[in-house]
């Protein structure tokens, strides 16, 4: 700058200095901006040739300005749609085998906790019959060892009375015969009004017994009544469970497969709408570079869309394929489930049928056996009495015939025997009066004893029962939780499945971006030359 201002000089005549100076700078500050614009040219002009080398070597990629090249691109697109929809297709085929897996454990599951429960709820029937016809022996033995301790207890009474009457009829008759021989015929006919007494008292206290029998037959015939009515109670409320456990067990079953089904369905919806939007997505985009090709691709382009055409068609088959696969196995496995739960009915009915054959068979023979024993002991008690009376007519005619002939010698000493055979029958009478008593008090302990045990019996019964219910209900509520939880975890599963399927169609979008953006730098290239 030196130098430029050396070149001007002083004079006296000429340009005003000051104006000179100003258009100098002005000019200075032009050529530096020229200078600064000249290096940004030669910058601008640098990244343009780089630019031009990587057209060109883009170009020289993909090929000459008429797209001889193109096919190569337009191959690895189709690879990468192939590759996808295989993915997709293996994904399926995955989620299918998923699907079957699921279905038939929760299939066999199910089949082995309804064998379990009619397993359990014959097994319980059994023991309930098992435990009615115990009671009902128990109670029958006890009916009969009353009856007989009855039938006894009666027999000794009336032997002690008998005894007693005896040593009064003969007291009687001593007393009669020391005050007057003339009162014999009073005394006989005295003695044969007793005898007829004694025997009306001995056939009503027999006729008693035979009522007592008949009440003792026709209160066992009662008790046999409700215990038959209660029984078949029983069997009904038992029936009624296995029905419903058999029902709850169908209802649950008919749920879970149709909520499999819908969510295969909706696994299935959602997968063919993707593939749906992917290849109309991938339609559109193909169609797009077909319309920006030049004619040289027009090959190429048909052959991409014969190539897609086949694969849609060859996904919509395996799809179909595997569709109809599930849709058969879900039919077969329904087939075997419901072959499955009426083979179980038809053994619970067929068990129940035995159970109920068995348990009549049982109780009529209990029945028998009980009407036999009845029968022996009205038998056994009659054939008694009649010995009873018999042998009291005979005792009494010769102990008549007896005093008669041996009044007067054996006077003093009938009456002290007759006193004594007195005093002893009483104290007799007295203890087999406290035994029988204390029998009494001892059947009605036992009798209580037996009915809180049935009482408590029933109890344990009614709770077991609550029990087996709450077991039940607690077993549902964890196969609904547990079913819940599958659901849950395939939809969640399901998405994502669908956000992998999303990342990867945003990444052949973007792949499909940078294609065109390439294309589109390629023409306007060719365009440029």
């Amino acid at each position: 700058m030196a130098s430029d201002d050396e070149a001007f000089s002083t004079a006296m005549r000429g340009y005003n200095r000051e104006e000179v100076d100003n258009a100098i700078q002005d000019l200075r500050r032009e050529l530096i901006k020229a200078n600064s614009d000249k290096a940004e040219s030669a910058k601008e002009l640098k990244r343009l040739n780089a630019t031009v080398a990587d057209l060109q070597a883009e170009i020289d990629e993909i090929g000459s300005p008429t797209y001889t090249g193109l096919g190569t691109k337009l191959e690895n697109v189709l690879r990468v749609a192939e590759e996808q929809s295989t993915r997709l297709i293996s994904q399926a085929d995955i989620d299918a085998e998923k699907l079957r897996t699921g279905v038939q454990s929760e299939v066999n599951s199910l089949r082995i906790e309804a064998m379990e429960a009619a397993e359990r709820i014959v097994a319980d029937a059994h023991a309930t019959a098992a435990e009615v016809l115990d009671a009902a022996h128990a109670e029958a033995a006890e009916l009969v060892a009353r009856s007989k301790a009855q039938a006894e207890a009666t027999k000794q009474n009336e032997l002690k009375d008998a005894a007693s009457v005896r040593g009064a009829v003969a007291t009687e008759a001593a007393e009669s015969r020391a005050a007057a021989k003339r009162e014999a015929a009073a005394v006989r006919a005295e003695a044969a009004r007793e005898a007829a007494e004694l025997k009306a008292v001995t056939v009503r206290e027999t006729t008693e017994a035979r009522e007592a029998a008949a009440f003792l037959a026709r209160d066992t015939e009662k008790n046999r009544k409700e215990f038959t009515a209660e029984t078949e109670k029983q069997w009904g409320d038992l029936a009624r469970d296995v029905e419903q456990q058999r029902t709850d067990a169908e209802r649950e079953v008919a749920t879970t497969r149709a909520q499999l089904a819908t969510e295969a369905e909706q696994a299935r919806a959602n997968l063919e709408r993707e593939l749906a939007a992917s290849r109309a997505k991938f339609d559109e985009e193909m169609d797009a570079a077909r319309a920006k090709l030049k004619t040289d691709a027009a090959a190429a382009h048909s052959k991409l869309a014969q190539e897609t055409k086949t694969a849609k068609a060859e996904l919509a088959r395996s799809l179909e394929d595997a569709k109809a696969k599930a849709e058969a196995e879900m039919a077969e496995a329904r087939a075997s489930l419901a072959h499955d739960i009426e083979q179980q009915r038809t053994d619970l009915d067929r068990e129940l049928e035995q159970t109920r054959a068995d348990f009549t068979n049982e109780q009529d023979h209990a029945r028998a056996e009980l009407a036999a024993e009845l029968a022996t002991s009205r038998t056994a008690l009659s054939k008694d009495a009649d010995q009873a009376r018999s042998d009291l007519e005979v005792e009494l005619t010769s102990r008549r015939d007896e005093a008669e002939k041996d009044y007067l010698a054996k006077h003093q000493e009938a009456v002290a025997q007759n006193q004594q055979y007195l005093d002893e029958a009483r104290s007799q009478l007295a203890e087999a009066i406290a035994r029988a008593d204390e029998k009494r008090k001892e059947a009605e302990t036992v009798t209580s004893r037996a009915a809180k045990d049935a009482a408590a019996a029933k109890d344990a019964a009614k709770k077991e029962a609550a029990d087996i219910l709450s077991n039940a209900e607690a077993r549902a509520k964890a196969m609904i939780a547990d079913a819940e939880k599958r659901t849950t975890t395939l939809v969640s599963e399901a998405e994502e499945r669908l956000s992998k399927i999303r990342i990867e169609r945003e990444a052949v979008a973007g792949y499909f971006g940078a294609l065109r953006t390439v294309l589109g730098d390629a023409e306007k290239v060719a365009a440029d030359e």
